[in-house]
């Protein structure tokens, strides 16, 4: 008698647990059709066709088989081992790499511009003729198309 009792509220324990489960989770927010979506939309309409038509359903069969030249596995461990080699010959070159100092791209910057200065403006013509390029250039343009 015992047992049956046990047995009886366990049941009304595990109901009870399932019920209050239940009552935690809204489906309603799990229905797609609870989502905004545009009725024109071009994914919308896949979508659509895509639940109407679900096409065969796939079996094992339909799996590919492995790849011939995949790699076992003492083959991919030395490719990993190659690479990581590489990588920590890259780090090394890296960190062998003086600082840099700012300094010297002050420097750098000055005589760069010192370069630079010595040279004379452009002429009237030469402007002349950069515009007409650019307005050359501009008309051969095509815009960009409208957002959609």
């Amino acid at each position: 008698m015992a047992r049956r009792s046990e047995k009886r509220v366990g049941l009304f324990l595990a109901g009870l647990c399932l019920a209050g489960a239940g009552g935690c989770t809204n489906l309603a927010s799990f229905e797609t059709g609870a989502l905004p979506v545009a009725d024109g939309s071009p994914v919308a309409l896949a979508v659509r066709d895509a639940v109407r038509n679900p096409g065969p359903i796939p079996s094992f069969a339909n799996v590919p088989k492995a790849a011939e030249d995949a790699l076992n596995a003492p083959a991919r461990a030395e490719a990993e081992r190659l690479a990581s080699a590489q990588v920590d010959a890259v780090r090394r070159q890296i960190a062998a790499m003086p600082p840099i100092d700012p300094a010297a791209t002050t420097a750098f910057a000055a005589r760069s511009r010192s370069i630079f200065a010595g040279q004379e403006p452009p002429t009237d013509a030469e402007r002349a003729e950069a515009e007409a390029f650019a307005r050359a250039a501009r008309a051969r343009a095509t815009p960009p198309p409208p957002p959609r």
